[in-house]
């Protein structure tokens, strides 16, 4: 028998912590702002049961306050992620402060190489160009897929995070196949040269993450696969979710959920049409 009570005392919680952090708009990264934006994590991390889970995360208070939990989150995540950079940036050795920062980046490796051994066994070929949309001002799924031996394009809507991810990658000296592009994917309609497309998990919030879908359903060349990230419950409160038939517009392949990473998951599927080569 589910514990509704226990939902509903979740869901409270959730709302709390929702008023908590819109009290530091506009957002800035200060103490007060990490000790709530960490609060609302740990609860979300703390929805264990699945039922009641779903539960919270389709309760219709939540509803209400999710579109802005899910903006403020995205921005706080960015902005923690500049003040990383920045900080690696001022270190006398970039690789070693970028390593000691980023402590379960192993585990971050691993999930992109999970990603990467997936779509490389479903297209059954050598993949050459892939383009990261939303790379962010640090830029390592990028990174990692480099040294997997992809050539990455890395386009972002900010040219402070292409600024700064491109400082940061000479400072780490792996600069050789990645270029940074700073656009709205929107405008982006050359897609030809693409193998392999990741579309970020913060890319897109609302039907902002269907309007990139349906652009790269668009665009996207024969063939080439689209890895797009998402989240299962209950950390939906925190990312956007994408559904199945969202997907429609591809042939879909495989849904990745790493159990040891339960804030990211990711659909792979394939642009319909003959693979052209353009690889």
């Amino acid at each position: 028998m589910l514990d509704h009570l226990s939902a509903d005392s979740y869901v409270e919680q959730l709302l709390a912590a929702h008023k908590a952090i819109s009290r530091h708009a506009p957002l800035a990264v200060t103490p007060e702002a990490a000790v709530d934006f960490s609060a609302l994590w740990h609860l979300c991390q703390s929805l264990r049961n699945k039922e009641i889970a779903a539960i919270v995360c389709n309760d219709e208070r939540l509803a209400q306050a999710k579109p802005e939990i899910l903006a403020m989150y995205a921005e706080w995540s960015y902005l923690r992620e500049v003040e990383a950079a920045e900080l690696i940036l001022a270190a006398s050795d970039a690789v070693d402060a970028f390593h000691a920062h980023f402590k379960d980046l192993p585990l971050y490796e691993r999930i992109v190489g999970l990603e990467y051994q997936s779509v490389r066994t479903c297209a059954g070929r050598e993949l050459k160009n892939a383009l990261m949309i939303g790379s962010g001002p640090v830029g390592s799924t990028a990174m990692i897929l480099r040294r997997l031996g992809l050539n990455v394009d890395c386009v972002d809507i900010s040219s402070e995070a292409n600024a700064i991810s491109a400082e940061l990658m000479r400072r780490m000296d792996v600069t050789d196949g990645i270029t940074h592009i700073t656009s709205d994917v929107l405008h982006l309609t050359d897609l030809a040269k693409y193998d392999v497309i990741w579309l970020a998990g913060f890319v897109g919030v609302g039907d902002m993450k269907q309007r990139v879908i349906a652009h790269l359903a668009e665009h996207a060349a024969p063939g080439a696969f689209i890895i797009v990230r998402s989240a299962s419950i209950p950390c939906t409160i925190l990312y956007t979710e994408v559904q199945p038939w969202e997907l429609d517009a591809f042939e879909r392949y495989i849904y990745l959920q790493p159990l040891s990473f339960n804030n990211h998951s990711a659909y792979i599927v394939r642009q319909y049409g003959d693979y052209l080569g353009h690889g």
